[in-house]
């Protein structure tokens, strides 16, 4: 009778321990999910204003055909879901797209002069900064997910609930090696 009680016992607290490890596991794993969708905002922020300034340099550089297709073929990637691992490359092109319509608009004096422009530069200086800022904290959020999955007693119950890693959202390694080139057809 007793070895009946001490058993009872052991498996209720084993089935409390399982239910509060797997809760625990599932809400670290919507943390990632939502850190994740709070860069993909921004992301598409990121896009819509590139799109805006597009237009603005569009009336002064209407010879820049390339940059704006290359621009309008990532906007287009970009507003479909993706992976952090999709979204790398993806910020890796954007960043060059960056990077060249930056060039065109220093070879037009009267574009920067543009107000138009001007506030449109301004705050996609702070969406990329809100993005760092996401993508650190999506980085914290994934690093305590996978700590939670690693370590002992969690990975027992990751392992046996199929709890998948999440990877990390890192600068592209070649924006990290240097620069990209700025090219301006003549």
């Amino acid at each position: 009778m007793i070895l009946t009680y001490l058993s009872s016992a052991l498996l209720l607290s084993f089935l409390v321990w399982y239910y509060l490890a797997y809760n625990d596991l599932v809400s670290a794993q919507k943390a990632v999910e939502q850190s994740w969708s709070n860069i993909e905002v921004e992301l598409k922020r990121r896009f819509d204003l590139i799109e805006n300034l597009v237009a603005v340099v569009k009336g002064y550089a209407e010879h820049e055909r390339k940059v704006f297709s290359d621009i309008a073929g990532l906007r287009t990637t970009a507003h479909s879901s993706m992976s952090p691992e999709e979204a790398r490359g993806l910020t890796e092109n954007m960043s060059k797209a960056i990077f060249n319509l930056v060039a065109i608009s220093e070879a037009y004096p009267d574009l920067k002069a543009s107000e138009n422009f001007q506030n449109l530069s301004q705050q996609l200086i702070e969406t990329e900064n809100r993005i760092s800022q996401r993508r650190n904290a999506y980085n914290q959020t994934v690093n305590l997910y996978k700590n939670r999955c690693e370590q002992f007693p969690g990975m027992l119950v990751a392992g046996a609930d199929n709890f998948s890693g999440k990877g990390y959202f890192d600068a592209p390694d070649s924006l990290a090696d240097s620069a990209p080139k700025v090219q301006i057809p003549s």
